[in-house]
C-alpha cells in the first residue's frame, strides 16, 4: 500500500490503527437460561434505500429511523448444545427496533408510529432499569449508551416452521434472543463463577439455580424465558408463537389442553410438574354490582383505537393486545361498526362498539 499511495498511506494506517474495533456477532446457540450480557452500543440509526423494512402504508422504510441495542455476553462464558461446548463470552445480542410505522414489525403485526415509540421507550426502560425516564428520547438514548448497564437474557430454538418462499424448503430454526431486563442487577459484578460451563437441561429435569445473583434479583425464575417467549406470543409474533408451540408440542400438550387457557402465558401452568400448581382460592360472595355506564356511541368519521384479535393457543383466535388507529366507516343499529386501518386499507367488519377506545 505504501509503494502506491505513499505518506497518505502511512498516515492513514496510523489512523486506523487508534479507532476502536468494530465488533460482530456471530450467532449464540439456544440454551442460555440465565445468562448476563453488559450493553456495549446504544443508538438511533437510518434505514439505508437497501432495507427491506416498510412502513405502515406499505412504502419502503428508507430514510426512517430504527433504535439499536447490542449487548456483550459476560455469563456464561461457554453453553453446552448438542453435546459440545461452545463459547460464548464476548459474542453479541441484539435488538433492532423500528422508529417508523410498520406493517412488519418488532412485536407482530402492524404498528403506527406511536406504538413503535412505545415499544422503543419500553425496551430502554427494561434495561435502564427503575426509575430510567425516557420522557426526553434522545439523551435517553446517549444517557444509556454511557451507562452500560449488565441486564439478563435468554437464548431459546424456535420451531422453524413455515416455507421459505425463496428456497420452497422449511425455514431453519434460529435462535430467539430474550433480554429480560437489568432489574437485579444494579450493583452487580462479574464473579469467578462464570468460568462454569452451562450444560444442557434435560426437558424432565429442573435447572438448577448455582447464582447467587439470581437469587438475590429476586424477580427472576426458572420460567422467566418460557414467560418472555409467551409473552411475544400473546402479542402476536408469528416467531414466538411457532417457538411456544413446539415447546408445548415437545411436552406431549395437544390443541385441545390448550385450548381450555385463554392465552399463552396462562397456558404455562400445563407445564408444572402435577401436584405444584397452586390451589385456587374460594370465590368470596359478588358485591352488589355497580349499574353500568352508558356505552358511547360512535359516530362515522370519528377516530378509534381497536384491538384486532391474534392467533392464540390450538389456533383460535384471541382479544388482541396491541391498539391500531382507525377510522369509524359505518354504524349499525344493533352496536357494530365497520372500521378502516391506519394503512387505508385494512377492514374490520361489525366490531362490536364497545371495543373501541
Amino acid at each position: 500500500m505504501s509503494a502506491k499511495y505513499g505518506a497518505k498511506a502511512a498516515a492513514a494506517a496510523s489512523k486506523a490503527a487508534k479507532a476502536p474495533v468494530r465488533q460482530r456477532g456471530g450467532r449464540l446457540p439456544p440454551g442460555i437460561q440465565s445468562g448476563i450480557a453488559r450493553l456495549t452500543e446504544c443508538y438511533l440509526g437510518v434505514y439505508d434505500r437497501k432495507t427491506n423494512q416498510k412502513q405502515l402504508d406499505g412504502s419502503t422504510a428508507a430514510g426512517e429511523l430504527y433504535l439499536r441495542m447490542v449487548g456483550a455476553v459476560v455469563e456464561p462464558k461457554a453453553v453446552s448444545h448438542n453435546g459440545s461446548s461452545i463459547p460464548v463470552e464476548g459474542l453479541q445480542t441484539s435488538q433492532v427496533i423500528p422508529i417508523c410505522g410498520n406493517g412488519v414489525s418488532f412485536r407482530g403485526g402492524a404498528l403506527d408510529f406511536d406504538a413503535c415509540v412505545q415499544e422503543a421507550s419500553n425496551e430502554l426502560r427494561l434495561i435502564g432499569g427503575e426509575g430510567f425516564s425516557t420522557a426526553d428520547f434522545d439523551a435517553a438514548v446517549k444517557a444509556l449508551a454511557n451507562a452500560k448497564p449488565y441486564f439478563r437474557f435468554s437464548t431459546t430454538e424456535s420451531a422453524g416452521k413455515g416455507i421459505n418462499p425463496a428456497t420452497k424448503k422449511p425455514y431453519e430454526p434460529r435462535t430467539w434472543e430474550n433480554w429480560l431486563g437489568s432489574k437485579g442487577l444494579e450493583n452487580w459484578k462479574p464473579t469467578a463463577a462464570a468460568d462454569a460451563v452451562q450444560e444442557e437441561v434435560p426437558a424432565d429435569e429442573e435447572a438448577p439455580d448455582d447464582s447467587e445473583q439470581a437469587a438475590d434479583a429476586g424477580a427472576f425464575d426458572e420460567f422467566s424465558d418460557l414467560t418472555a417467549l409467551a409473552e411475544k406470543a400473546d402479542a402476536g409474533d408469528e416467531e414466538a408463537t411457532a417457538a411456544i408451540s413446539k415447546v408445548f408440542e415437545d411436552a406431549g400438550k395437544t390443541d385441545e389442553d390448550l385450548s381450555a387457557h385463554g392465552t399463552w402465558v396462562e397456558s404455562l401452568v400445563l407445564l408444572e410438574p402435577e401436584g405444584e400448581a397452586e390451589a385456587e382460592a374460594e370465590p368470596e360472595a359478588d358485591p352488589e354490582p355497580e349499574p353500568e355506564p352508558e356505552p358511547k356511541k360512535w359516530k362515522k368519521g370519528e377516530a378509534a383505537l381497536y384491538k384486532p384479535p391474534v392467533k392464540g393457543p390450538g389456533g383460535k383466535l384471541k382479544p388482541g393486545t396491541k391498539a391500531v388507529k382507525c377510522t369509524v366507516t359505518q354504524t349499525y343499529t344493533n352496536g357494530t361498526a365497520d372500521l378502516l386501518g391506519p394503512d387505508k386499507k385494512t377492514k374490520y367488519a361489525k366490531v362490536k362498539q364497545t371495543e373501541l377506545e
